[in-house]
């Protein structure tokens, strides 16, 4: 299991938009 990848793709998420995620 890689956790790096799964930070890059938080991050990748963060950086797109919280607001495309539907977070807000």
């Amino acid at each position: 299991m890689r956790r790096g990848i799964l930070a890059e793709a938080t991050r990748r998420l963060v950086e797109a938009g919280p607001d495309k995620l539907g977070l807000r």
